[in-house]
This record gives structure tokens, C-alpha cells and sequence, in this order.
């Protein structure tokens, strides 16, 4: 993933699921921290809100522009409210 987004230096929204998100996943937070464009993620779960909470510390402790997390599941409305919102939010980055 870090590769595909290496080239480019239009702003990106990630959209992580959060359950993946573990320590030994933290090299993949490293990975995106070291991307030098405009991005903002948002983490979704559906297990509990302690792994939405642990991936939204990681990223903010390096750094990256961390959104509201959604919930699953979530409708194709809920997703083009976030979408409207963070394109919003990555026009002012």
C-alpha cells in the first residue's frame, strides 16, 4: 500500500480497518508516516471501540491526521457523509 501511495502529491483518505491494527502492525503506520503528501485516516470497526482507539493513538503518536472512526456495519450514506466531510477536510491540508 505504502508503495502505491509513494508517488502522487494529491491529498489521500485512508480508510483502515481497526481490528487489523495491532502492535506488530505498526510498521505499516511507519510506512504511511513516512508518505510525504496531504492524508487523513480514518479507522473502521466492528469488534469494539478499544481497537479504534489503539490504531487513532498509534497514528496520532506519529503524527498523521486522524478522522472520526466509523462503526460497521455502515451504509453507502453514512460513507458519502464522510466522504463530503474529509474531502472538505483535505482541501484545507
Amino acid at each position: 500500500m505504502a508503495l502505491a501511495l509513494r508517488d502522487g502529491d494529491e491529498p489521500v483518505l485512508l480508510l483502515i480497518d481497526a481490528d487489523l491494527i495491532h502492535p506488530e502492525c505498526e510498521g505499516a503506520l511507519a510506512a504511511i508516516a513516512a508518505l510525504r503528501r496531504p492524508m487523513r485516516l480514518r479507522f473502521a470497526t466492528a469488534l469494539n471501540g478499544a481497537h479504534v482507539l489503539t490504531a487513532s493513538l498509534m497514528a496520532r503518536a506519529r503524527d498523521l491526521s486522524v478522522g472520526p472512526s466509523l462503526m460497521k456495519p455502515f451504509s453507502p450514506e453514512a460513507i458519502n457523509l464522510m466522504l463530503d466531510r474529509e474531502r472538505a477536510e483535505l482541501e484545507r491540508i
